[in-house]
């Protein structure tokens, strides 16, 4: 799972570099937060606390690795349209299939957030694939 977190990380980069772009259908919203956390300041103080957890930064964006659970957070940087946000993937394997499973709390507004999970799910389709064929 290590090969993972490098995976994941080095996609990071590529997508904090691409630009926010409109969908045009808006997103479905859970009535409460599904990542663990009421906000996106108690995810991100939470992970920061915990010694098992590995924090960095790429391209602005606040990465927290969590080995443990083969669970990558990222959180968007002020200044960004998302912000605050908190994306959450784990990604699993399961008889040769790679499934990357993805919760988001935005607590911007609904385009932007639409945007950033639309961005996030895209993204999570190349590592998908960068996973399952080894490319």
């Amino acid at each position: 799972m290590r090969q993972l977190a490098i995976i994941l990380v080095v996609f990071i980069g590529t997508f904090a570099c691409s630009p926010l772009f409109s969908q045009s259908v808006p997103i479905p919203e859970a009535k409460q937060s599904t990542i663990g956390y009421a906000t996106v300041a108690e995810a991100l103080a939470a992970l920061q606390a915990n010694p098992k957890v590995h924090i960095s930064v790429q391209n602005g964006w606040t990465v927290a690795t969590d080995s443990e659970n083969n669970t990558l957070w990222s959180f968007s940087p002020m200044g960004h349209p998302s912000y605050p946000a908190a994306v959450k993937r784990v990604v699993e394997e399961n008889n040769g299939t790679v499934f990357v499973h993805m919760d988001v709390l935005c607590q911007a507004d609904k385009a932007a957030c639409d945007s950033l999970v639309q961005q996030f799910q895209q993204l999570n389709e190349r590592i998908r694939q960068h996973m399952q064929h080894g490319t």
